[in-house]
């Protein structure tokens, strides 16, 4: 998780590489470094994107260094950026033995690899709909009620765990409290809020805990798979492309023997 502000970010990449303001600002075109000082201080507004890739050009950045800065500057990715991280790593969301899904900081959904569609028994019609529209997960959870096939509960411990609808919007309140103020967040509340069942959890479920883990959950999954009836259980760690940091791939590792079987079972039969 990136604590560091965007102000903070730039002025670290600078000194790591050894510029000054004034280096900066006279590769960007400013005329004094006034500017680039209140940025790096946080004493004007979130620069537009194209002010960032002006500075991001001017400091040099690899794509990794730029997928943070963005990530802290709460810039969503473009369709074009989102085309080009599946492109690169279509190979691997396919080949993976077990449920696999592609989404961003803010929680849009992009990719569901075949395990994924299964366990959480998303339909034709509401896969089509993700294509298309790329939905926020909440969107998914809540307009659509594209689970509800399927039973499943969430937490950081086995032993703990919630009604997932309570703890993904545990987990959201926490996730994005840095993004509060973004536009995508208030639009993506105004349409969720009309949703009743929404409106009530929200208003009544405080954000999780710091102390929990940030990249790590654990849900469990009652429903029918194969003609029969099963639990599943899953460790589900989020790993970020090295090239842009605002993706996530949420993999989900079997927790138990059980689980394990069942993925066993149908990657050898498959």
């Amino acid at each position: 998780m990136l604590t560091a502000t965007l102000g903070g970010l730039i002025k670290d990449y600078r000194i790591k590489k050894r510029l000054s303001q004034f280096d900066v600002s006279l590769r960007i075109g400013w005329k004094d470094t006034s500017r680039l000082s209140k940025i790096e201080q946080g004493r004007v507004g979130k620069p537009t994107r194209a002010t960032l890739d002006k500075i991001f050009d001017a400091l040099e950045l690899n794509e990794h260094e730029r997928g943070e800065m963005m990530l802290a500057s709460g810039i969503l990715p473009t369709k074009e950026e989102v085309a080009r991280t599946i492109h690169r790593i279509k190979d691997v969301m396919g080949d993976f033995k077990y449920p696999l899904m592609l989404l961003d900081f803010a929680w849009n959904i992009f990719y569901f690899n075949e395990l994924c569609r299964e366990l959480f028994k998303i339909s034709n019609q509401d896969y089509k709909y993700l294509e298309k529209n790329i939905p926020n997960w909440l969107e998914m959870l809540f307009l659509r009620k594209s689970f509800k096939n399927v039973t499943i509960k969430g937490g950081y411990r086995e032993n703990n765990l919630q009604p997932f609808e309570i703890y993904q919007i545990a987990h959201f309140k926490f996730e994005q409290k840095g993004n509060t103020k973004e536009k995508w967040y208030k639009n993506l509340l105004s349409k969720l809020i009309q949703n009743d069942d929404f409106h009530k959890l929200w208003l009544n479920t405080p954000a999780s805990s710091e102390d929990h883990l940030y990249d790590y959950e654990f849900n469990e999954f009652k429903g029918t798979w194969r003609g029969k009836e099963r639990t599943l259980k899953f460790h589900i760690f989020a790993s970020h492309p090295a090239f842009d940091s605002r993706f996530a791939l949420l993999i989900h590792q079997p927790a138990d023997e059980h689980t394990h079987k069942f993925y066993q079972h149908r990657n050898n039969y498959k």
